[in-house]
């Protein structure tokens, strides 16, 4: 009979949990969103504040490319000139 008592009794604490646990839900999921934006816009930072301090290692790497692509051009083009001869 006591189980029939506080089951009874036991249904109104349940929907306050319930409540409580929406709530917490609610508030957990905010703040996992606000710690993930604030976490993607730091990792956003750090990187443009990277790519500024080595902006002339990029730029000298692209140049580098740039000419080894055209040194290629030059190359094949005399080789196949060879060729036809």
């Amino acid at each position: 009979m006591k189980g029939k008592h506080k089951s009874s009794n036991s249904s109104k604490p349940n929907n306050s949990n319930q409540k409580q646990w929406e709530e917490w839900k609610m508030k957990d999921s905010e703040f996992v969103s606000e710690a993930y934006e604030q976490d993607l816009q730091e990792a956003l930072l750090l990187s443009k504040i990277d790519y500024e301090e080595k902006k002339d290692v990029y730029d000298a790497l692209q140049k580098e490319t740039e000419l080894g692509k055209q040194n290629g051009q030059k190359k094949k083009k005399k080789s196949n000139q060879k060729k036809d001869k």
